[in-house]
């Protein structure tokens, strides 16, 4: 736990959208904004947190000169991906959707590997499956530098397996039963969207990347075969997701420190 601390953030570390509302055709909108960021302020000021962050606002948002007027640092996030063009029928009219450059990669990356795996979705794990797609989790976690957070506790993925709004991608080696690899998958049901959150790979598979690739391409397989407008497909690896259609999507943050010492350090260690 060195140089970290509590931050009062909206959100969580594995959630994006839309965090924050406020209407911004109130009547009273200066009003309406300074007692929003003055209640929650208060809150933060009152608790043990070192840091307040308001996240996924697109670059001038509305509530960007009221945030930067209070002393709030802006802060470029991590690029997302987003999936929405469901506009084909087979995977020919996927392709035909893709760049000159994409439908080069996915006949060369994707297409010919398709048969090598089984596929299964289901929305509930047995026990030995749940454990096995958690330890797979913490393999990704391991080598997923990108991403400097905590692992999930086990009892988060258990609520996952409970809930159902959360359903499970599983990819097997062809005529295998071992698990080579799981997407956690939320359903939001408010805007019919399929959700890859979290995801969990054999990293000593031999065809690790394509395993990968495969977990990507079948989840939005599955959302169009099952009416899904929408995948919002999460941060990292932006570059295999653009290949396969989906769109980056840039955001920002809104940061509130009372102590900079821990964030000044570690700046000297880059």
């Amino acid at each position: 736990t060195f140089l970290t601390e509590r931050v009062m953030s909206t959100g969580s570390t594995f959630t994006e959208g839309m965090h924050v509302y406020v209407n911004n055709r109130a009547k009273n909108l200066r009003f309406l904004q300074r007692t929003f960021f003055d209640s929650i302020e208060s809150e933060f000021e009152s608790e043990n947190y070192g840091k307040l962050v308001f996240r996924d606002f697109t670059k001038n948002y509305f509530l960007y000169h009221t945030a930067h007027d209070r002393g709030y640092l802006v802060v470029d996030m991590p690029a997302s991906a987003v999936f929405s063009d469901f506009e084909w029928e087979d995977l020919e009219g996927f392709e035909n959707k893709l760049s000159k450059r994409s439908r080069r990669h996915f006949r060369s990356e994707v297409l010919p590997f398709i048969a090598d795996f089984d596929l299964m979705v289901t929305d509930h794990l047995s026990e030995k499956e749940l454990f096995k797609g958690y330890q797979l989790y913490l393999q990704v976690k391991a080598n997923n530098l990108s991403i400097n957070n905590f692992e999930y506790g086990l009892g988060l993925f258990e609520a996952m397996n409970n809930s159902p709004l959360w359903q499970f991608l599983i990819l097997k080696n062809k005529g295998d039963d071992e698990i080579q690899g799981i997407v956690f998958c939320y359903l939001n049901k408010t805007n019919n969207s399929f959700n890859p959150i979290l995801i969990g790979m054999n990293e000593e598979h031999p065809q690790r990347l394509t395993l990968y690739r495969q977990l990507l391409f079948q989840t939005i397989l599955y959302a169009k075969q099952n009416g899904f407008s929408k995948c919002y497909m999460g941060v990292s690896a932006a570059f295999e997701k653009k290949k396969l259609g989906a769109q980056i999507v840039y955001r920002q943050a809104y940061v509130r420190t009372k102590d900079n010492y821990s964030s000044d350090l570690l700046q000297t260690f880059e």
